[in-house]
């Protein structure tokens, strides 16, 4: 039929009463039509009666199974990948490490802003507290201990400590070149565990020789002292190769601990050497300017406004601590809820900034999203039970409609429709999976049934040939939904009418037929 089809299943239907004469007709093959005097036949139809029927209106439609929430996760702050702790295919835990970036630049910040918040508080229980008889003093010293501090880290080490520094390097390097003499001296064959080892490699070597004589020319008494002192040679060099060995391991060791000490040395005279860094340069400037700012306190009567305004520096230093904490636990990634990792982009020594994916992290709960008519959707409301159908074939499962997006695509005319499984369906429905949905919309009222093949489609209104007595008569119908062979009619009929169900294609209003099986032109019957 040229309609959109609605499944419906068809929940009862009265009980009706056939009329003897149209039954009868109706239950028997007329083997000829009836003829009248000469005239053409009647045509023969086959009837039935209107009936009526309680049903409940379903909406069928198609969908794929997503999961519930499914985002890429990235760091908050911008940094170097330390250490990845995940990879894909993983099962994670809500607020789970996934992997952590270098925390140096963010630690440095947050002691910084530590230490600016207890001097703020100093500053602050200092102008509570009053001036002080020595408070003058010790503020100016402090002042000029501050600016010491500032000068000297613009005008990099001095030459003292340089020079220290210098001759650390040297003597550590001169350490390792005896380190690396001695074990040369222990390796070689001229020092004293080489002269001991080649005196008792040649004893082994005489005592042997003397032991191959013994068995020609020697008595057996004296062949037995020679294989005696041939042991005692190899026990002897044994001995002295296993001295070697510990000197040399001995030399090994002092080696590596000098040039471990060269490196240290060295490592000390580079940092001597780098100019300071901006940040470190920022905090003796602003050291310098609290002390002045506390030296001015202290020689000038306590002001309300210098109370409110330490107070709101209090304020602003521990608002500064505290984002340079966020700072920091942003250098930990971590999940924002419990599911699965499907995939992972970076690895360690990447650099990421907050809009780097890292991982993908999918929900472990699903959903479905299915398109529907938008004439059907109005019919559904949240909460409205589903059954979902599988397309694989796999059973079915129980799903309640979360929500009907409110927007209707132009091209397909449909809206889109959520469904959430129960917990059946939450662990038997992956992720992609395609599935068909079956939503009881409302139940209808009994209304009149009638079967399918007395509708007439076209051009115009849906019509049906209604029989009374011989003759039929067209009638306009307003059609429900169908069920099976049968289709409800919402208005044009009433229970009990006869209605054509074959042979109407060439009638017209007023033709008189006779009530049988019809024949089509040209089929032996």
């Amino acid at each position: 039929m040229g309609r959109t089809r609605w499944v419906v299943a068809v929940l009862g239907s009265a009980a009706f009463m056939v009329l003897g004469s149209a039954a009868f007709l109706a239950s028997r093959s007329v083997p000829e039509a009836r003829t009248t005097g000469g005239r053409r036949p009647l045509p023969v139809v086959r009837v039935a009666l209107v009936r009526r029927g309680l049903s409940a209106a379903r909406v069928s439609l198609v969908g794929a199974v997503q999961a519930s929430r499914q985002v890429d996760v990235a760091a908050q702050e911008s940094g170097e990948v330390q250490v990845v702790l995940a990879h894909a295919g993983q099962t994670v835990a809500a607020g789970q490490t996934l992997a952590l970036l270098d925390p140096r630049a963010a630690d440095a910040a947050w002691q910084a802003a530590v230490a600016g918040l207890a001097l703020a508080r100093a500053r602050l229980a200092q102008l509570l507290a009053g001036p002080t008889p020595g408070s003058v003093p010790a503020a100016r010293a402090a002042w000029d201990a501050a600016q010491v501090h500032y000068r000297q880290l613009l005008a990099g080490p001095t030459p003292a400590a340089l020079a220290q520094a210098v001759s650390a390097v040297a003597a550590a390097r001169k350490a390792e070149a005896q380190a690396q003499a001695a074990l040369a001296t222990a390796a070689s064959a001229r020092g004293p565990s080489g002269a001991a080892v080649r005196a008792a490699r040649e004893d082994v070597a005489r005592t042997d020789f003397a032991g191959t004589l013994g068995q020609a020319a020697l008595t057996p008494a004296a062949a037995a002292a020679a294989a005696a002192q041939s042991a005692a040679a190899r026990s002897a060099l044994a001995s002295a190769e296993a001295a070697q060995a510990q000197a040399e391991e001995q030399a090994t060791s002092a080696l590596v601990q000098a040039e471990n000490a060269v490196t240290a040395a060295q490592a000390a005279l580079a940092v001597l050497r780098a100019p300071p860094t901006p940040l470190q340069v920022q905090a003796a400037r602003d050291a310098v300017a609290q002390a002045r700012a506390q030296l001015d306190e202290a020689q000038a009567t306590v002001a309300p406004q210098a109370v409110v305004a330490a107070r709101a520096a209090v304020a602003q230093a521990a608002a500064q601590a505290q984002a340079a904490r966020l700072q920091v636990a942003a250098t930990r990634v971590t999940a924002p809820f419990g599911g699965t990792l499907t995939a992972r982009f970076v690895a360690q020594g990447a650099n990421v900034t907050p809009a780097t994916p890292m991982f993908t992290l999918v929900s472990p709960s699903v959903d479905v999203l299915a398109s529907v008519p938008a004439a059907a959707a109005s019919a559904i409301r949240p909460g409205e039970v589903a059954v979902l159908h599988p397309l694989s074939g796999a059973g079915s499962y129980t799903a309640y409609v979360r929500q009907v997006l409110p927007s209707v695509d132009p091209t397909t005319q449909t809206r889109q429709l959520e469904l959430v499984p129960t917990a059946a369906g939450q662990s038997a429905l992956a992720p992609g999976e395609a599935v068909s949905a079956e939503i009881t919309t409302a139940v209808i009222r009994s209304v009149p049934l009638v079967p399918a093949a007395a509708v007439q489609e076209g051009a115009g209104p849906p019509q049906v040939f209604v029989l009374r007595g011989d003759r039929v008569f067209p009638a306009t119908v307003r059609l429900g939904p169908e069920s099976g062979a049968d289709v409800f009619v919402l208005g044009g009929l009433s229970t009990g009418q006869r209605v054509v169900v074959a042979g109407q294609a060439y009638l017209a209003a007023g033709d008189r037929v006779q009530v049988g099986v019809p024949t089509l032109p040209g089929v032996a019957r």
